[in-house]
């Protein structure tokens, strides 16, 4: 949950039933490694765990997110909105538990923010410009707070340029 632009934690069993309901997804990882060229070795592939300084766990939820987002993304190809918004928001579920747990995680934090413009973007496609816009400002709010704990991540600026040339196409 988002209060005044702050993440809150999410009950337990909320983002633990978001997983379950999509457990049959294949993981992140796992298509990656599919596409890998057949002239080269195949290589593990874990964007969380120990590589980036997170709990295997955290790296796990951080995957299953991802996939959600993926998926969120195919649906959004194929113009079926309720089935993006739906993945899309489980991977913001995960994500705000994961930032929740660790709120100085730039790189968690981030992800919450790409969720919301996800949201944001199949809500403006669906016709609904006001919640689109509320979540426009969520993530605009996030990533200047972001620019603040983090001033030397280089991406942050261009994110919010985004948000705010998304939200500056609904004066």
């Amino acid at each position: 949950m988002v209060s005044g632009g702050i993440v809150q934690p999410l009950a337990r069993s909320e983002a633990e039933d978001a997983c379950q309901s999509c457990a049959h997804a294949p993981r992140a990882d796992e298509a990656l490694a599919a596409s890998t060229p057949p002239l080269r070795q195949p290589i593990a592939v874990h964007r969380g765990g120990m590589a980036v300084g997170i709990t295997p766990r955290a790296g796990a939820l951080r995957d299953l997110a991802a996939n959600h987002v993926d998926q969120g993304d195919r649906a959004t190809a194929r113009r079926e909105h309720s089935d993006a918004l739906n993945h899309y928001r489980t991977a913001a579920a995960i994500m705000q538990r994961l930032a929740a747990a660790d709120p100085d995680n730039i790189a968690f934090l981030r992800d919450v923010s790409v969720c919301w413009n996800r949201i944001a973007a199949v809500l403006s496609a669906s016709g609904d410009h006001t919640e689109a816009t509320n979540h426009y400002r969520r993530s605009l709010g996030l990533l200047q707070r972001l620019i603040v704990m983090a001033p030397h991540q280089s991406d942050l600026p261009r994110d919010v340029a985004w948000c705010q040339a998304q939200l500056a196409n609904r004066i």
